[in-house]
């Protein structure tokens, strides 16, 4: 095999295991510190609002609020305590228990399959 046959076997190695390296999935590797904040969800489709309030201590808030076609609004708030064990969260509504996977895209978003009716649905950190 001469030199050029090689170097373009070497090129093509490393092109193909470049691309097949990049992607866009969503990160596993996270702190807990990365879910404490306020978290928005985006849905476009809902004519309600939910938004989770992580605390330091474990402990949180959700906040939802809906507007009706008659101009009427509605909201509640729920508190409860979450904990996390690798990439699943519990959230504990006292007594009404909730467990999700949860990740982040490279983006920062945050995604709570179990916690909304469309797993493609996130989260976005409120500033």
């Amino acid at each position: 095999m001469n030199k050029l046959n090689l170097l373009k076997i070497g090129f093509y190695f490393i092109l193909i295991t470049s691309m097949l390296s990049c992607n866009d999935e969503r990160l596993d590797v996270f702190q807990e510190d990365e879910l404490i904040g306020e978290w928005l969800l985006n849905d476009p489709t809902n004519n309600c609002e939910q938004t989770l309030i992580f605390d330091q201590n474990n402990t949180g808030i959700e906040i939802v609020g809906c507007e009706y076609s008659d101009d009427t609004f509605v909201s509640s708030a729920e508190s409860f305590v979450w904990s996390t064990d690798k990439d699943i969260i519990t959230i504990d509504f006292y007594g009404d228990k909730t467990k999700s996977s949860f990740s982040f895209d490279e983006e920062g978003h945050l995604f709570l399959p179990g916690m909304t009716n469309n797993p493609e649905l996130y989260f976005i950190r409120v500033e």
